[in-house]
């Protein structure tokens, strides 16, 4: 059924066709499930900015959607798998602007089940943005690499300091 779904609109591809079927069904328990199909498809396919855009339309038209920070996850690894690396640094700054600590998305209550999946990965992603920073400043010393670094560096500090030592 989801699959049929996915086909259908990946072989139409229009971001305002899957917008509007779906606006016309409000509610429909499966649209994030079919969101990811699609995402899935263009992945196998090597369409990494087509499977990323699906899954920004989809957070776009659902910001506090349960499945919001499985689809920014999601197109995460787009970007990553199609080297797209400015996107990819531009992904990870929004999920974290979305999911620290202390953002709007947490005010839910039912946004608790996915504390889990999102505190690891954004401490990771975290390590990882400092880290790369840190690096690209001691090959090149541009003062661009060191406000990286000291900008991740600062966000684990803020979010992670318990971590510190382990990390």
């Amino acid at each position: 059924y989801i699959r049929a779904f996915s086909l259908s609109f990946t072989n139409q591809y229009k971001k305002q066709s899957i917008t509007h079927y779906f606006a016309k069904y409000q509610g429909f328990a499966y649209i994030y499930d079919i969101y990811e199909n699609i995402s899935d498809i263009y992945i196998a396919q090597e369409r990494y900015t087509d499977s990323a855009n699906i899954l920004q339309d989809f957070i776009a038209n659902n910001p506090l959607s349960i499945h919001s920070p499985k689809a920014e996850l999601k197109i995460i690894e787009a970007w990553k798998k199609g080297g797209f690396y400015n996107n990819l640094r531009d992904a990870l700054e929004s999920f974290y602007v979305h999911y620290q600590p202390g953002s709007k998305y947490w005010d839910n209550p039912e946004h608790k089940v996915n504390i889990i999946l999102v505190d690891e990965n954004l401490r990771t992603y975290i390590v990882q943005m400092a880290s790369y920073g840190h690096q690209k400043f001691q090959d090149k010393g541009q003062t661009q690499s060191f406000n990286i670094a000291k900008k991740w560096y600062e966000r684990y500090l803020t979010d992670y300091s318990p971590y510190a030592n382990q990390d």
